[in-house]
């Protein structure tokens, strides 16, 4: 017989797990039964990996449904995966399915009139019943999707992003010459390249998506192919200061970017959004700007280049903020747990 506090958990992430993952090693030392299940062909070519990702979204709810006996709590870590989960546990309410926690629920307001994502959304609006309880990375975001979707604010809650733990363990490394951004969704590269014309140092963009409307200026490197986990890191850990610029204060987007490069301990420059506002202190764990003024971007980049002692500081807070964050995450995900099958 189970003890009354063991909880049977089906986690569907986007990435295999190789066991790396505190949160599940928390969750398994607390003493519950957690399953993690991700895409399969994890470690096949390149486009085959890919597109197994990009079907998971299909093929991981649906497993997790033949399954879904097995478990008391199925948590989708990503928002494709909760619409699809959802919807099939709303279609098959007459069965009795297990709690539906969607982490990292978020929509983009400012898209809500595109045909293609308006479709989206309304798949999200009719998922919604099927989903218990969604869980967002800023708590202002609670009461705007609560106010959006007609739903009780209880619906939905806060649990923060947080870097992974892996990170913390990444030697110093010597600090060469570049600016670095890297990205691909909701990144405004067009304000950060008018930022790094203003600018007479090395500029370096990863991207695998972004295609500039016009040529860079002569100091920026783009680079286009995707580069292994080890290359990324590195190029964080050498660069005099990252930047994650973003496109608009009401969208939940960079936390990702902004938690590698904080826990890496490099100076940041980020975009404020309603969900960088949860994390960041300006001047704090990082410098941040208004959305799409590059004047403003270019002169929050000079203030660390041109102050490598502070810049640095500020780094180092960062890394400390972020172990914070990481510590509260995992707190913050054991007490969910038991509230909600208590």
């Amino acid at each position: 017989m189970r003890p009354p506090d063991t909880i049977r958990l089906l986690l569907l992430v986007s990435w295999r797990e190789r066991g790396q993952w505190s949160l599940l090693r928390h969750l398994r030392q607390a003493g519950h039964v957690v399953t993690v299940r991700g895409p399969w062909f994890p470690d096949g070519p390149p486009g085959l990996t890919r597109l197994s990702v990009w079907f998971s979204r299909f093929y991981l709810p649906l497993w997790a449904l033949l399954h879904a006996g097995k478990y008391d709590v199925i948590a989708s870590w990503n928002l494709p995966y909760a619409t699809v989960f959802g919807l099939l546990k709303r279609l098959l309410g007459f069965l009795h399915l297990p709690l539906h926690l969607a982490r990292d629920f978020h929509i983009d307001p400012g898209r809500a009139m595109h045909p293609g994502y308006a479709v989206k959304l309304r798949l999200l609006g009719a998922a919604l019943p099927g989903i218990d309880l969604a869980l967002t990375t800023s708590r202002a975001e609670c009461a705007i999707y609560a106010a959006r979707f007609g739903l009780p604010k209880e619906r939905f809650r806060f649990f923060p992003d947080a870097p992974p733990s892996e990170l913390f363990a990444v030697p110093a490394m010597p600090v060469a010459e570049h600016v670095f951004a890297y990205g691909n969704s909701d990144r405004d590269f067009d304000t950060f390249l008018a930022a790094a014309a203003r600018l007479d140092v090395p500029v370096t963009l990863l991207s695998q998506a972004y295609i500039p409307r016009t040529p860079p200026s002569p100091n920026v490197t783009l680079l286009r192919d995707y580069v292994s986990r080890q290359e990324l890191v590195r190029l964080i850990a050498t660069a005099r200061c990252c930047v994650v610029p973003l496109r608009d204060f009401r969208v939940a987007a960079g936390q990702n970017a902004m938690f590698e490069v904080m826990a890496l301990g490099r100076p940041l420059v980020i975009a404020d959004n309603i969900a960088v506002a949860e994390y960041v202190s300006s001047g704090r764990d990082a410098l941040t700007y208004p959305p799409g003024n590059a004047v403003a971007l270019a002169e929050r980049i000079r203030i660390l280049l041109d102050d490598s002692g502070a810049a640095e500081a500020l780094g180092q807070w960062a890394r400390q903020s972020s172990q914070v964050w990481h510590a509260r995450q995992m707190e913050l995900f054991s007490k969910l747990l038991l509230e909600v099958m208590a």
